[in-house]
């Protein structure tokens, strides 16, 4: 029974398009799985990883490296480390120098103290340099040298250390009171020069003490 005049309602059609996506009835979206696309991204994505890695590292190698030392405390720069080449080491922060030359100086601006080894390596964070390889060590008088195998140079924010861990063989330098052009006084058996070998070195650079342990000669 309808009124006069009435319209009858209309059907209207609504179509909805779903694409890449299924679902259940309890409308749990479940995921597509496209196997050849997941293996094309991984590729693609590990492609351009190595690609950026290795021209990183690329770039990053150094020809005539060359870098401040800074005291922790002061911030002043208190010597430098220089090397031949410069070979960036990603997962260390690390740089692997080759031909290493450490120069330490003094509060008056000179020259204390040069290590230099074929290879080692200088860590970015801690300004660490490390190697197990040979080293040689002069002061910058060239009143002494020492020579070793293996060697730590570290600071603190108050002090520095060097440590030779192997078959250091120090020459000590005897010095003269004689004025300038004389020859220097040296008594009828006494040796020019001290030698000390040892097993283990360690310099104190505030102190300026050095220690030798294990089988000490002199």
């Amino acid at each position: 029974m309808g009124a006069r005049g009435t319209v009858p309602p209309r059907k209207i059609k609504i179509t909805i398009k779903i694409t890449n996506a299924t679902h259940t009835r309890n409308s749990t979206l479940v995921p597509i799985r496209c196997p050849w696309l997941v293996r094309g991204l991984t590729i693609a994505l590990c492609t351009a990883w190595l690609a950026m890695v290795s021209a990183w590292a690329q770039v990053g190698v150094t020809k005539g490296y060359k870098a401040p030392l800074y005291d922790p405390q002061t911030g002043r720069v208190k010597g430098h480390i220089t090397g031949a080449e410069a070979r960036p080491i990603l997962k260390t922060r690390q740089l692997l120098l080759i031909k290493t030359t450490v120069t330490q100086l003094n509060d008056k601006g000179e020259v204390a103290l040069i290590i230099e080894a074929p290879e080692s390596f200088f860590n970015l964070d801690d300004s660490t340099i490390t190697s197990p390889g040979d080293l040689s060590v002069r002061s910058g008088n060239e009143l002494f040298t020492i020579t070793g195998t293996g060697f730590l140079w570290g600071q603190s924010k108050t002090n520095s250390v060097l440590v030779i861990s192997n078959n250091v063989h120090t020459i000590i330098r005897r010095t003269s009171n004689e004025p300038k052009g004389r020859p220097a006084r040296v008594l009828p058996g006494a040796a020019q020069n001290l030698d000390v070998t040892a097993r283990h070195f360690e310099y104190d650079f505030k102190s300026g003490i050095l220690l030798y342990q294990g089988g000490v000669v002199a």
